[in-house]
């Protein structure tokens, strides 16, 4: 039950960006799938190989989603909410994808969705600080196989106060 809320704490920020630095890509994705099947909400999954896909047993695999640009043009024109795990996205600083995905993130209009980023780790533009929630999950997070989810409270640091509203 803990870590139902730790995921909804995070989808009911305020934040549209969220940053997970861990290694443990199938244990988080695996805590949203299960979020995803209990809350009724849209998880979205992306990696630069299988690109954009639905986060079900039998996913849904959307075309032409492998660039990074493309998966944010996605998210711009997508008439319902989601949640997307972006999977060490490659956010250069100078470059279309991240001009796209800064507007994203600093626009007054809202986006139909919540960008998670997971990977090892991300440099991104001070500009987008503020608005970011950081999640410390530590490493590692348990030492049972991958596919045990008896997994320790997920730390929230950075913006947290308004996560928790």
């Amino acid at each position: 039950m803990k870590q139902y809320q730790q995921i909804n704490d995070i989808v009911q920020s305020t934040h549209r960006l969220t940053v997970i630095p861990t290694k443990r890509y199938n244990t988080i994705s695996s805590l949203f799938q299960q979020f995803g099947l209990k809350s009724g909400m849209s998880i979205y999954t992306w990696d630069k190989n299988q690109g954009l896909q639905t986060l079900e047993d039998d996913p849904l695999v959307i075309p032409d989603t492998q660039l990074a640009y493309n998966v944010l043009e996605f998210v711009q024109n997508s008439l319902h909410y989601a949640i997307y795990l972006l999977q060490d996205f490659p956010y250069v600083p100078v470059s279309k994808t991240a001009e796209l995905f800064n507007n994203l993130l600093l626009s007054q209009t809202q986006i139909n969705g919540k960008l998670i980023l997971v990977g090892p780790q991300f440099s991104l533009d001070p500009a987008l600080q503020e608005h970011t929630l950081f999640i410390d999950c530590g490493e590692p997070m348990y030492s049972a196989p991958e596919e045990a989810l008896d997994i320790p409270n997920i730390p929230m640091y950075g913006a947290v106060a308004s996560a928790r509203r």
